[in-house]
C-alpha cells in the first residue's frame, strides 16, 4: 500500500512517504523547491491546481515540463474535469500524468474520468462498496485507485446525520491488508497537525481507541478493538444492499460485538507494522524526525 499526504513541513516522514501533494500556490519557485526537497525519484510528487481558469495554461505546462526533467515521478491534479481536451492531449503527448480532484462515487464518474485519460481516480461513497469490480475495470485501463481511508463518506447530500456512521465508507487501520489488493493509494485527509499521527496509525495498522477519534465524520463512540476481519471482507463488494431493502445486518452486528467485547475487557489486536521499510535503521528514522523538526523554526515556503 502506498500513502499520500498534502505537503506540510511539520510532517515527520516527508522523506519516506510515497507521495507528496503540493499546491500550485507556490508555483514561483516550485521547480527549485522540488529539486531541493524531494530528490528521491521513487517518491511521487503531485502538483494540485485549484482552478486552471485562473492561471495561464502555457505557464503551467512549461513548469510541468521542467518538473518532469528533474523529477520523472510527477503528476498534475486538477480541481475541475471540464478542461479543454486539447490541453489534456498536450499533457498526455508530453508524458505528463494527470488526474482530477473530482471524486468517483458512481460508475458514470468513473467512466467519464477514465475517458479523459486520468492516471488516478478517487473512489468514494457508494462506489467504494464495489471495489473488486471497480479495481478490475481500473486495472484494465491502467488507472490507480485512491481512497480517503480516514473519512466516513456518504452520498446523502445533507442527510449525513440520519445515515448510520457504521454504514458509511471508511477503512480501519487493521483492514489495510484486505483493501490493498484493490486500492493503490491511501490519501490521508484532514488537519495537517494530525497527519503524522494518522500516517503512523495506518502504517502500523492498529488503533486501540474509538473510531470517532481517527475517522473524520464518524460521530458515534464505537471502540475499534472488537472488530473482526469479516467486517472489511463483507463490505468490499456488498453494494450497500442494506440500502436496497435486502436483509443484511452485518455492520450493526459487528459494531455491537465490538462494544460488548470492549465492555467485557476483551480486544482484538494485530501485530504492529513498521512505519517504514525494515531496511531503514532506527538511527535514520530519528535523523529524519530531527531534521524535519529543526526546519520548523526556519523560514521556508508556506503551505
Amino acid at each position: 500500500m502506498k500513502y499520500a499526504i498534502t505537503y506540510n513541513r511539520n510532517f515527520k516522514y516527508l522523506d519516506v512517504v510515497d507521495e507528496v501533494i503540493l499546491y500550485w500556490s507556490i508555483k514561483d519557485d516550485i521547480v527549485d523547491f522540488v529539486k531541493e526537497k524531494f530528490p528521491n525519484q521513487d517518491q511521487r510528487i503531485t502538483i494540485s491546481i485549484n482552478a486552471i481558469d485562473e492561471f495561464d495554461f502555457d505557464i503551467i505546462y512549461a513548469t510541468a515540463v521542467e518538473l518532469k526533467k528533474i523529477h520523472n515521478n510527477m503528476s498534475l491534479r486538477f480541481e475541475a474535469n471540464d478542461i479543454d481536451i486539447e490541453i489534456l492531449t498536450k499533457l498526455k503527448d508530453s508524458g505528463i500524468r494527470y488526474y482530477f480532484e473530482q471524486q468517483c462515487s458512481s460508475l458514470d464518474k468513473l467512466y467519464g474520468l477514465s475517458m479523459l485519460g486520468a492516471s488516478d481516480v478517487i473512489v468514494t461513497e457508494e462506489l467504494a462498496f464495489d471495489l473488486p469490480q471497480v479495481s478490475a475495470y481500473c486495472k484494465s485501463k491502467g488507472i490507480k485507485i485512491r481512497v480517503f481511508p480516514n473519512v466516513a463518506q456518504n452520498n446523502g447530500y445533507g442527510l449525513s446525520t440520519v445515515i448510520p456512521d457504521i454504514k458509511k465508507f471508511f477503512i480501519r487501520p487493521e483492514d489495510v491488508e484486505i483493501y490493498e489488493k484493490y486500492v493503490d493509494i491511501f490519501e490521508i485527509w484532514g488537519d495537517p497537525e494530525k497527519t503524522s499521527v494518522l500516517y503512523e496509525i495506518y502504517k502500523q495498522q492498529q488503533w486501540l481507541g474509538s473510531l470517532k477519534d481517527i475517522i473524520t465524520g464518524f460521530v458515534e463512540d464505537v471502540p475499534n478493538t472488537g472488530f473482526m476481519k469479516q467486517f472489511a471482507l463483507c463490505r468490499l463488494n456488498c453494494g450497500k444492499k442494506c440500502f436496497k431493502g435486502i436483509k443484511c445486518n452485518m455492520c450493526n452486528l459487528m459494531k455491537n460485538i465490538s462494544k460488548e467485547m470492549t465492555e467485557d475487557g476483551f480486544m482484538l489486536q494485530t501485530e504492529r507494522k513498521p512505519i517504514i521499510s525494515n531496511d531503514t535503521t532506527v538511527e535514520k528514522i530519528m535523523s529524519i524526525v530531527r531534521n524535519r523538526s529543526d526546519e520548523v523554526s526556519e523560514e521556508g515556503i508556506e503551505e
